[in-house]
């Protein structure tokens, strides 16, 4: 059997009976979810990446320390990720690396404590990472921005227009990249730089 037959095999639905009922609605949706949201599937199987002394250091072993079947595996696996048309969430950005790894802990967080994961919590909490990633960028652009502004100026209206400029090419940039539902983002990113405007200010005096 290959990997995609055994995942063909784990996605079908379980029969329910008088005495099992709620268990097999349970255990069917899930499957259905994989089916409705997943159109294309793919199966990955990975061999034990080593012995037990190297699944007891697992988070300092090294590339050697490991399998050649596991890391055989992990290319097959790597190589299908990098080879693959980006996948797009609902009406925004495509799902980068960070994005992509925010989900997969969700996935198998979801997974270990025996729960039936939520696709749209996992997209969630995966937005709300990479909204914040793209906040502290944007701030990090307003402050350079603001450092090398020529100080003192003469004109307070001369400062202000600046000022704002800044402030705005700093939210665009969050918006070009930001994810749905940012707008909670864009008011933090709004407040840290409305702090920074009375030093500024007080220097231009």
């Amino acid at each position: 059997m290959s990997a995609d037959e055994y995942l063909k095999d784990c996605l079908q639905l379980k029969q329910p009976s008088e005495d099992d009922d709620q268990h097999a609605k349970s255990y069917n949706r899930t499957r259905q979810c994989v089916v409705k949201y997943f159109p294309v599937k793919t199966c990955f199987t990975f061999d034990r990446p080593g012995n037990r002394d190297v699944l007891r250091e697992m988070d300092t072993a090294q590339e050697k320390d490991l399998s050649k079947t596991f890391l055989a595996d992990t290319k097959a696996f790597l190589s299908y990720v990098y080879k693959a048309k980006p996948k797009r969430m609902l009406h925004s950005k495509s799902i980068n690396g960070a994005i992509f790894a925010d989900l997969l802990q969700s996935y198998v967080k979801e997974i270990q404590s025996g729960k039936v994961h939520d696709v749209d919590d996992a997209f969630t909490v995966a937005a709300n990472n990479e909204n914040e990633r793209m906040m502290e960028k944007a701030i990090e652009i307003f402050k350079e921005k603001l450092q090398s502004l020529e100080l003192p100026m003469l004109k307070v209206k001369t400062f202000g227009d600046k000022y704002l400029e800044i402030q705005r090419v700093s939210l665009t940039v969050f918006g070009h990249k930001s994810v749905f539902n940012a707008e909670r983002f864009i008011g933090m990113a709004k407040s840290v730089s409305i702090r920074h405007r009375p030093y500024f200010m007080k220097c231009e005096s």
